[in-house]
């Protein structure tokens, strides 16, 4: 993804024409949005989920990961303009427009606080912060683009820096990161990634990547120990909807391209029943497990349909045009 950042006019025509949200783009990102996201267990009196499409505006594609705010107000996204620079835009349910939100152009894997109001992300080398009301992102420490994080309500971000080490937690005011998960070379770890906080603020969901089969999955952590383990067989990105009126929560992970809800009881800290699937073809990068879906404490679910995400070499000549593809497409 490129990160640089965006012309006046691109961000003018991301605001501007409300009605663009709703043309066909080069770039179908079915992007449907569930309210009652627990309708994955049908109430007593069944309510009918919600769904709608969102499209990228003209002259845009969707880029990287979906973010939607706890309280389920607004969904952001990475877009991706034809000059080759991109904008990060944040786009209110109840609206057709989508605002672009300055000083997060070469945000990645965004993720926000628990209080809606600000956006974590990586990009230049940082892990930053910024104010979704307006103001200059924040650095908070170094990091490379990717990984995954969580912000907790006692002000601890938790996040993996890069693909390949274990988890790190630092201050929402920014600081020195501290170790909390550390790879097992004798089972063969490669990365801790996709770190989700459970409502308590200490236990916390996240992906091992393995070249054990047994070992892989989503695991159980806690910041109080480096003790983990593992209880969902995945090997995806995850998030977690809370238990809402009642029911139990519920882990969301893609297998084999098909998001999957399982629910999970809290108090046990297990899993309290069988998965079952919740969406078909959701887009999913393989090399790292990160995939392109989202949920709320609010009970909003958004998701991107797509396979798993391919792209095509291509050799162009010095004025642009295209000469040939070198191989398939696969994930590259």
């Amino acid at each position: 993804m490129s990160e640089s950042g965006p012309a006046p006019a691109a961000a003018r025509a991301v605001a501007a024409r409300p009605r663009a949200w709703m043309a066909a783009t080069a770039l179908a990102l079915a992007a449907a949005v569930v309210f009652a996201v627990l309708y994955f267990r049908r109430p007593v009196e069944e309510k009918p989920a919600i769904r709608f499409p969102v499209f990228a505006p003209e002259k845009t594609v969707f880029g990287g990961s979906l973010a939607l705010s706890p309280d389920g107000r607004y969904l952001a996204f990475r877009l991706n303009l034809q000059d080759g620079g991109a904008v990060y835009a944040i786009r209110p349910l109840d609206s057709l427009a989508a605002r672009v939100l300055p000083g997060a152009e070469e945000a990645v894997w965004a993720f926000w606080s628990p209080d809606s109001r600000f956006l974590g992300f990586y990009g230049g080398g940082k892990l930053k912060k910024v104010d979704v009301t307006g103001g200059p992102a924040q650095s908070l420490t170094d990091s490379p683009a990717g990984g995954g994080g969580s912000w907790n309500r006692q002000g601890v971000i938790l996040f993996a820096r890069g693909y390949s080490g274990g988890l790190f937690r630092v201050p929402a005011e920014g600081g020195a990161p501290a170790p909390v998960t550390d790879l097992d070379a004798s089972q063969q770890d490669s990365g801790h990634l996709w770190p989700r906080f459970l409502p308590d603020g200490r236990h916390f969901l996240f992906l091992v990547r393995s070249l054990r089969p047994e070992r892989q999955g989503i695991h159980l952590g806690s910041l109080d120990s480096k003790q983990t383990r593992r209880v969902i067989q995945a090997d995806s990105m995850l998030e977690y909807a809370p238990p809402r009126d009642g029911r139990a929560g519920h882990v969301l992970f893609v297998r084999e391209g098909t998001l999957m809800a399982q629910p999970f009881d809290e108090r046990k800290m297990a899993v309290a029943g069988q998965p079952f699937p919740v969406a078909e073809q959701v887009g999913y990068v393989q090399t790292h497990g990160g995939a392109f879906f989202a949920v709320s404490a609010a009970g909003v679910l958004a998701y991107r349909s797509a396979g798993a995400v391919n792209t095509n070499l291509v050799w162009f000549d010095r004025i642009g045009k295209s000469l040939d593809t070198p191989g398939p497409p696969s994930d590259y």
